[in-house]
């Protein structure tokens, strides 16, 4: 059983068509358009979502940027944007 906070799993299934090599050695099913497929994999989809726009909001309060770097009114979180707005931060 694979340890994890708040309690122990029988099996972990990964969205994706891999199973990350963390992961090896536990029982891990990688369900290709997984949310589309399994409730609980859809769920923790929402949630993982939900919580990264949530931190993304707070980081940008904390570190406003320009609004030509800025996504928020889009609500469009790229990764090639926000690798912009982090380097902006850092630099």
């Amino acid at each position: 059983m694979a340890e994890l906070k708040g309690g122990a799993a029988d099996a972990i299934l990964i969205d994706g068509n891999r199973v990350p090599e963390k992961l090896q050695g536990v029982t891990t099913e990688a369900v290709i358009k997984g949310d589309a497929k399994c409730l609980s994999v859809a769920a923790a989809s929402i949630l993982a979502k939900v919580t990264r726009d949530r931190l993304m909001l707070q980081l940008h309060h904390q570190y406003p940027v320009r609004p030509s770097h800025s996504r928020l009114h889009s609500r469009v979180f790229t990764v090639v944007s926000w690798q912009a707005v982090i380097l902006t931060v850092v630099s």
